[in-house]
């Protein structure tokens, strides 16, 4: 991910269960930890029949590098997109993915945070399209995304803009056989407005 991250909250991995969670009790700014780049955090200990909790000082697991998995465009698709936006060129927009603000709950399975797409038209800051993922492939689920609103909308935008850059990857493909320029920015104000706004209606 393009911007900027909190350094200073720590990230512990854990796997499913109630008996093998972190719990993060401080971060360096309030404790001296024994190891540059440990954290001290309440770590489960099984004892007989139930779990005790101690403290101890833990590294966070590394971050997992993803690969993005660009498929081939389908030049057909393309070309029927390009021919009904004939009449309709211009304009920028933004467009991004992050986890839901809030979790959801499906069949009475655990909560989790579902990625959201957004598409946000920067001039006028009216939101396009938002949409919940509803597979663990949200890139290639996004790409599907994208091309349908652009089917939907007839639409062709002069330029997009995103700060992932996994997506920029996986729209790049597209972008480019549409004519429809494509940056990289540090900041999408128009994205940031409707996330807000978002939030304060979940809220």
């Amino acid at each position: 991910m393009a911007g900027s991250r909190d350094t200073q909250t720590p990230t512990m991995r854990h796997t499913q269960g109630e008996h093998n969670r972190f719990q993060v009790l401080s971060t360096p700014s309030g404790n001296l930890s024994p190891k540059v780049g440990q954290y001290l955090v309440r770590v489960p200990r099984k004892e007989g029949q139930g779990v005790k909790w101690i403290d101890d000082w833990l590294e966070p697991a590394p971050i997992e590098q993803r690969e993005v998995v660009v498929k081939p465009v389908d030049e057909v698709r393309l070309e029927r997109i390009r021919k009904s936006a004939a009449r309709r060129r211009g304009g920028v927009w933004e467009m991004d993915c992050f986890h839901s603000p809030v979790p959801v709950e499906e069949n009475g399975e655990r909560p989790y945070y579902p990625y959201t797409f957004l598409w946000v038209d920067y001039t006028s800051t009216r939101v396009l399209n938002i949409h919940l993922a509803t597979s663990s492939e949200h890139m290639t689920e996004f790409s599907e995304r994208f091309l349908k609103l652009l089917e939907s909308l007839k639409w062709l935008p002069k330029e997009i803009r995103v700060q992932n850059e996994e997506l920029f990857k996986v729209t790049k493909p597209i972008t480019s056989q549409l004519g429809v320029k494509i940056r990289l920015v540090n900041r999408l104000v128009a994205v940031d407005a409707a996330r807000a706004s978002l939030e304060r209606f979940l809220a």
